[in-house]
């Protein structure tokens, strides 16, 4: 019992920093590096599930690729600056 249960927390956590983050604007900014600009707030990682509709973002600043990035009714993600995967950031 006491080996798995490190193993169990370790997928707990996991499990529960996945989730969908959904662009707001409600930080009155179009920074995607902006944490009150997604619900629920806080700038993605990598292993959340991104959707911005309708409304165009700017991605100022290094961040990392999100799991999936879904863009609707022509949004758009302006990427003028680095972008990280993993542990390689590309200009």
């Amino acid at each position: 019992m006491k080996t798995t249960f490190p193993i169990l927390l370790s997928a707990l956590a996991l499990t529960a920093s996945a989730g969908t983050k959904t662009w707001t604007g409600n930080a009155g900014t179009s920074n995607y590096g902006t944490a009150g600009n997604w619900d629920p707030s806080g700038v993605p990682a990598e292993t959340d599930d991104v959707i911005i509709d309708g409304v165009a973002v700017e991605w100022s600043g290094s961040h990392r690729i999100p799991h999936t990035l879904t863009l609707l009714n022509g949004a758009s993600l302006a990427m003028g600056s680095e972008i990280q995967f993993g542990n390689t950031t590309v200009p």
